[in-house]
């Protein structure tokens, strides 16, 4: 989970390489809401919605377990896909 999502939304988008004709980047962008949350709320949440969609991608949004499903459902007509997450982020076999 990036715990500042917007600083990654140019890195991610769509570029076209034209020295080889190839096309590399992101379709779409999904970030966890409970990281952009921190910063500013639901303000956070729907500049990040919006810088993504200025970058010409497609957004998602991924919610903890814990995280009430009610959270997420005030953003539904603003993203294109919702993730809930199954297990707490982290890396892969780590144990609390």
């Amino acid at each position: 989970m990036a715990t500042n999502p917007q600083q990654w939304i140019q890195p991610m988008k769509k570029v076209q390489l034209s020295m080889i004709d190839l096309q590399a980047g992101a379709n779409l962008l999904t970030f966890h809401l409970e990281a952009a949350e921190m910063k500013d709320g639901d303000d956070a949440i729907y500049a990040t919605i919006h810088a993504i969609r200025r970058a010409g991608m497609k957004v998602g949004i991924a919610i903890k377990p814990p995280t009430p499903v009610e959270k997420l459902l005030k953003f539904a007509t603003q993203i294109d896909q919702a993730l809930i997450m199954s297990v707490e982020p982290g890396f892969g076999g780590m144990t609390q």
